[in-house]
């Protein structure tokens, strides 16, 4: 359909199209900007600041109550990417201070992208007719299409993942029958099911809610549910799942609610760890994206104002204006992310592991499979968009070695010597910092929420998992963050205080990069479980045996900043300032006192601009805040890190670590 020209308000117009020199505009603040003026310009639908408004139901509630004296002027800043001589993209960054954030200064942005008409992306921008609701027959042709083509001519990514095999069912199905059945009922897949091939099933993504009512599978409704429970009395997502099985053509469910005995702990834990195998194996996850419990249901009626990209015309690389295609960076995130799904724990490896994924949000259907996405706003896929459901740096080998022996499933690659890559170690880092931001109604998940995606690594690698870390690796995985400590929601053991599954709230694992020395070495480690043979949770007890310079200085605590002043002995002295990051609000430095750290590694930071430092590059020191347990038997635990770049201390700690090391022990 032909597309007609978004609205931008005066203000946006100033940064598109600027007076005078029509590449003037690269950084600064449009004049006239006021509150009043945004509201009036998103109430308007001006294609940036409706973006702007529209982040999230809480940044729209923000915007709304926002008032006069706390509100701050955006700033604009433009660039422009080519490729080739030829120009790929205009980038519009948006600075502004984050409404939802109460008495914070931090700011944040959103991101757009402007695109030339007639560019090689032109056939991705199709503007297609869109129904107002998302339960619509054309609009669930269009989700089965998907479905079709990707089961139909998509490669072995999309169909065998490792942790996939063929014919393996789940314990338990529902079997949703026919059209004009009105029951389900639950099968035991051993001995209900005999069709062979085995036959495909969906499974779903959805919130509990709190306290829900619905029925559940117990130990004592077993065989209710064995006799079937009718449909129109289940909540409505649970009847939305059922239309679309029918809709594609598929007889058989998979609801963890209904098909894991939720009275049973022993079902559970025997349960949990095949979650790997449940998704990985089922034809497709439905995701109720948009309902915070089951009875919200998975279609909605819609503003379709916000689900298409946009035309504007811009004078940002000519004299006369030019048309360009216009969306925002963050278009997928914000279209999944912002319902309430997305964020829970569990949903997290569901994502990950399903090979194909249908998400039933607030405004549209999103697709994703391990080889496209789409929606109904880009039905061919939306132009730059790098999926995270992407996991070929799982897959990557270790450079100078010949790929015909390291063969695992056929589409994907093993690795050798049960170790793994450091592109795999990256992806792993930037899973498990995405996932620590999830949230838990139970704390205690932390470790089996993740296991799935702990299985598909292994059975990738061959690794050994220790309690949310790698053995081969984890030197590296010992390097992690906690930016803004919180308490402690539970006081179960879950994990040794040295990995990342030991805290509550979101940390930051850094990956591995160029330049690095480690300046201690792994004695021993090993991790106990509950039961025997099973590593990716229940972890009871833990410990890593470290050889390295433990330094013990003293420290005193900035009145206001929290800065620490450390003054080491053995050093002659040595002063230097650091900015310790705690794991948790329950750990709290003194106005002054002794600190115990572990030199863990030296890394090279390059800088682009060699103007930046001497040569181009500097030296950071990483350290672990450790809290003695028994100091004569040398056995610590984890408090904190910090980092230093300070070129004097750092000489002076490197030299500290050349002299006699010593074994200690971090539980």
């Amino acid at each position: 359909m032909t597309q007609p020209e978004s609205w931008l308000c005066s203000i946006c117009m100033q940064v598109v199209q600027p007076k005078g020199n029509s590449l003037a505009f690269r950084n600064g603040i449009p004049t006239g900007q006021t509150l009043e003026q945004f509201r009036s310009a998103a109430a308007n639908n001006c294609f940036i600041c409706t973006k702007l408004w529209n982040l999230s139901k809480q940044h729209s509630q923000a915007w709304d109550s926002l008032t006069s004296e706390r509100w701050n002027s955006f700033h604009y800043i433009v660039d422009r990417e080519e490729y080739e001589g030829k120009l790929h993209q205009i980038r519009i960054l948006v600075l502004f201070e984050d409404p939802t954030r109460e008495q914070s200064e931090q700011s944040t942005d959103i991101r757009f992208r402007l695109i030339p008409l007639g560019s090689e992306y032109d056939n991705l921008f199709m503007f297609p007719e869109l129904q107002g609701n998302t339960g619509a027959s054309i609009t669930l042709d269009l989700a089965y299409s998907w479905f079709r083509e990707c089961a139909s001519h998509h490669s072995n990514r999309c169909k065998k993942l490792p942790t996939a095999s063929e014919g393996r069912l789940p314990s338990r199905l529902l079997d949703v029958g026919s059209d004009k059945d009105t029951h389900w009922k639950l099968l035991i897949s051993a001995t209900d099911i005999i069709e062979s091939p085995a036959p495909a099933y969906l499974t779903l993504s959805y919130r509990w809610g709190i306290n829900p009512k619905h029925p559940l599978l117990l130990t004592s409704t077993i065989d209710q549910h064995r006799r079937g429970t009718r449909i129109s009395d289940l909540p409505q997502t649970f009847q939305d799942l059922v239309l679309i099985a029918r809709w594609f053509g598929i007889q058989y469910v998979w609801v963890d609610c209904f098909c894991i005995i939720q009275d049973c702990r022993d079902d559970w834990e025997a349960e949990a760890p095949m979650m790997s195998h449940v998704y990985a194996n089922a034809a497709c996850n439905i995701a109720a994206s948009a309902s915070d419990s089951p009875d919200g249901g998975l279609f909605r009626s819609r503003d379709i104002q916000d689900i298409r990209p946009g035309i504007i015309s811009t004078t940002l690389t000519s004299e006369l204006p030019e048309k360009f295609y216009i969306f925002d960076k963050s278009y997928w995130d914000r279209q999944l992310l912002g319902g309430p799904l997305h964020r829970r724990g569990w949903v997290f490896q569901e994502r990950v592991l399903g090979p194909r994924q249908l998400y039933f949000t607030q405004n549209q259907i999103l697709w994703e499979c391990l080889e496209e996405h789409k929606c109904e706003g880009f039905p061919r896929g939306i132009p730059l968009h790098n999926s995270s459901k992407d996991i070929d740096r799982l897959f990557s080998l270790p450079k100078n070695r010949k790929t015909s022996d390291m063969r695992g499933k056929e589409g994907h690659q093993s690795h050798p010597g049960n170790s793994m890559t450091f592109d795999a170690v990256d992806l792993w880092c930037d899973l498990v910092t995405d996932y620590s931001r999830s949230h838990f109604t139970k704390i205690e998940d932390r470790l089996y929420a993740f296991a799935g995606i702990a299985k598909l690594f292994k059975e990738v690698t061959g690794d050994r998992y220790l309690a949310g870390v790698w053995r081969s690796q984890i030197l590296h995985l010992l390097n992690w963050t906690v930016f803004t400590p919180k308490s402690k929601l539970s006081a179960t053991y879950r994990a040794p205080s040295w990995s990342w599954a030991s805290v509550d709230g979101p940390v930051k694992l850094h990956s591995p990069a160029a330049g690095f020395e480690f300046l201690v070495s792994v004695v021993d480690v090993d991790v106990t479980t509950k039961r025997r043979g099973i590593d990716a949770f229940d972890v009871i007890g833990g410990f890593i045996k470290l050889k390295g310079v433990l330094i013990t200085a003293c420290y005193i605590q900035g009145p206001t900043d929290g800065q620490l002043q450390i003054q080491v002995r053995d050093a002659d002295l040595c002063s230097f300032s650091a900015w310790p990051f705690l794991d948790t609000t329950e750990i709290q430095f003194q106005s002054s006192g002794k600190i115990h750290f572990l030199v863990l590694k030296r890394q090279k930071i390059y800088y682009q601009d060699p103007e930046q430092s001497a040569q181009g590059q500097d030296i950071e020191v990483t350290c672990l805040i450790l809290c003695p347990i028994s100091e004569l038997d040398g056995i610590y635990k984890r408090m904190g890190w910090f980092s230093l770049r300070q070129e004097e201390p750092v000489a002076v700690l490197l030299a500290v670590c050349k002299s006699e090391s010593k074994e200690i022990v971090i539980i």
